[in-house]
């Protein structure tokens, strides 16, 4: 491209240009910028001369922006109302945490009981159908002797499972430990 075509080019675009804004203006589509308003004026502050009895006070230089910046506020004091409110949440935070760890520890004891029922129950229908008797007490399966299936069961939650007979129609076993909560095993 020529040199010397470049200046009626740029020319004509600005032309162009300053044409499709005119005609966008005419017809309602473009409004140009409002006119920038001058700056206020300086308004004049009076100062009234000072009074000659009394001593002139200096007001200090005030300081710059770098020296504002630099000098940092120190951190407001807490009020005694919003320790109390971060203290009532720690503590409500704290109360839900012992809440979920007695919840999962209830769970942990329940599944280890159901295990425990779940062994009783398995040894005793294996005494039953080796022994061609239609009940198994827990003396029957649990001890040290040879003809005993199962060594020992460790109560759990202060469960007793000395009581337990497992007959030959049981589809479901079950114990109810100190604190009153029931766990059940189906056969």
């Amino acid at each position: 491209m020529n040199k010397q075509n470049l200046g009626p080019i740029i020319f004509g675009s600005v032309i162009l240009v300053a044409a499709v804004l005119v005609g966008a203006w005419l017809m309602g589509y473009w409004e140009p910028p409002p006119p920038t308003p001058p700056p206020p004026a300086a308004a004049y502050i009076y100062h009234p001369p000072p009074v000659p009895d009394a001593p002139v006070e200096v007001p200090p230089p005030a300081a710059t922006p770098t020296e504002a910046a630099s000098e940092e506020a120190p951190p407001p004091d807490p009020t005694l109302a919003q320790e109390m409110e971060k203290q009532a949440a720690d503590q409500a935070a704290a109360e839900q945490q012992a809440a979920e760890a007695q919840q999962a520890e209830m769970q942990r004891q329940g599944k280890a009981i159901e295990l425990n029922l779940r062994q009783l129950a398995s040894a005793g229908q294996q005494y039953m159908l080796d022994k061609g008797v239609t009940e198994a007490s827990y003396q029957d399966l649990v001890g040290t002797a040879t003809d005993n299936y199962i060594r020992s069961i460790a109560p759990v939650a202060g469960e007793n499972y000395e009581s337990m007979t497992i007959y030959q129609t049981t589809t479901q076993v079950s114990i109810t430990t100190p604190d009153g909560r029931v766990v059940q095993y189906n056969l």
